[in-house]
């Protein structure tokens, strides 16, 4: 009896590290399978968070960032500029904080800006909106590469 007291600590630690590794390394994975079922595509992922309370990160950091794109909703405003619904999602290791915004990718210049949802793209002036060039090997170059390969395959309405 003495040892099943002595071991309820370290089951109740087991438990505890088992539950947040399991939520740490299954927020991508389940949060892109739900997302997808609702017409969302992954275009990009950041893993490069380290978290000290959470030390199985430092062997190996979950994805903590996912950047979503709805290429079926976009829109070319003007050559080589388009519009595209996009959603970021981001777990730190606490709650779920996501973001929707219309993203507008200049691939002529490689540069892009965004503009809050609902926006039409009609009402969009473009030299108003402040631009920024993404550097490289950053989520914004993954996600502008994204958009390059998407035009390839599946060019964009014109218009609103």
């Amino acid at each position: 009896m003495n040892r099943v007291k002595q071991l309820v600590p370290l089951l109740v630690a087991a438990l505890w590290v088992g539950f947040y590794a399991y939520r740490d390394y299954h927020f991508a994975p389940a949060t892109t399978a739900r997302l997808t079922a609702d017409g969302w595509t992954l275009a990009a992922s950041s893993a490069n968070y380290v978290w000290p309370w959470h030390p199985w990160t430092l062997v190996r950091t979950p994805v903590t960032t996912l950047w979503f794109m709805r290429f079926h909703q976009a829109k070319r405003i003007s050559p080589g500029v388009i519009s595209v619904p996009e959603l970021r999602v981001v777990y730190n290791y606490g709650p779920i904080e996501s973001e929707e915004n219309l993203s507008i990718y200049d691939l002529r210049n490689s540069r892009q800006t965004v503009v809050p949802p609902g926006t039409s793209a009609a009402n969009i002036d473009l030299t108003q909106l402040k631009w920024f060039r993404p550097e490289p090997g950053t989520p914004g170059e993954h996600l502008m590469n994204y958009v390059r390969a998407k035009l390839a395959t599946s060019p964009p309405t014109t218009g609103q």
